[in-house]
């Protein structure tokens, strides 16, 4: 009988331990997966942190793509008031080369009457003050709108600096989710194998 009560107290004493050794495993999975679901957690407020910082560079980026439209259109209407100047220019040389003649023929006719001659050269005096406004007029313009294009340029400049910084706010959030997934992978071994 002692031999059969000490078989029994080994017994149990074995399976105590096996008891022991199942409730700590049993803690092991409970931390590991309190580890887990805080990984997960951890994971997803950065991957929407990423997101939200993602559409903020998408933002920047349309918004970039705007100011460069306007810089472009600003553009085609210099080009517009530069050949409007380069008309003006040639109207000018045309009405000059017509002077020409009409000295020369003034010159020419000198011995005789010169009012109709006079009124001629009076009307081309005209068209060249009003094609010289037009030309001012032009120029102040075409300043104007380079400008503008200068200051567009800028602000452009300043929206690609913001795109920078949210690309680098969007990398160190997607290396921090990188680290979040290596650990959440890490726990995720750890249950296993318990």
């Amino acid at each position: 009988q002692v031999d059969a009560t000490d078989q029994q107290s080994r017994f149990i004493h074995r399976v105590i331990k096996g008891l022991e050794l199942i409730a700590d495993s049993g803690d092991k999975v409970s931390t590991s997966v309190a580890n887990l679901e805080k990984a997960s957690e951890g994971t997803l407020s950065l991957t929407r942190g990423a997101a939200a910082e993602m559409q903020h560079a998408v933002s920047a980026m349309n918004n970039v793509q705007e100011e460069i439209d306007s810089a472009a259109e600003r553009t085609s209407i210099i080009n517009q008031k530069s050949d409007q100047v380069l008309k003006s220019i040639q109207q000018i040389i045309e009405v000059a080369e017509e002077a020409n003649l009409l000295a020369l023929n003034a010159s020419i006719e000198s011995s005789g009457d010169n009012s109709s001659m006079t009124a001629e050269v009076q009307s081309m005096s005209d068209q060249i003050r009003q094609v010289s406004e037009d030309i001012r007029i032009s120029v102040e313009e075409v300043r104007a709108l380079a400008g503008l294009s200068a200051g567009g340029n800028n602000e452009a400049a300043q929206k690609i600096e913001q795109c920078i910084e949210i690309s680098s706010r969007v990398s160190g959030l997607m290396d921090k989710t990188q680290n979040m997934a290596d650990r959440t992978t890490q726990s995720a071994s750890v249950v296993m194998q318990a």
